[in-house]
């Protein structure tokens, strides 16, 4: 991970603003055209330090809305737990025909 950082010659703690503009940058110095090996190393790069931040985020801030958690939990609470029935040899043979 701290090499997608030294690709853009940038600290690990970083803004959001300074990768991208690193980024941008690095694309302008090294478009596809000129130099596509760079170009790719540069683009998944920055696309690791991206959906890294974000899965960091995602966990550290798992429930941003408390009230959207509180109601699904509440919604979960009112699912009435299912039946149990014991499935006769008949029942197998049918639900298998029907598989097939």
């Amino acid at each position: 991970m701290l090499f997608n950082y030294l690709i853009f010659d940038l600290p690990h703690d970083s803004t959001e603003d300074e990768i991208r503009q690193a980024y941008l940058d690095n694309v302008r110095k090294y478009p596809p055209e000129k130099d596509p090996q760079r170009f790719r190393k540069l683009t998944q790069a920055y696309e690791n330090i991206k959906n890294n931040r974000v899965r960091i985020y995602n966990q550290l801030h798992p429930f941003e809305n408390i009230s959207d958690c509180e109601d699904k939990l509440f919604e979960l609470a009112k699912v009435k737990p299912m039946k149990r029935c014991r499935l006769g040899l008949v029942d197998l043979i049918k639900a298998q025909k029907k598989a097939f």
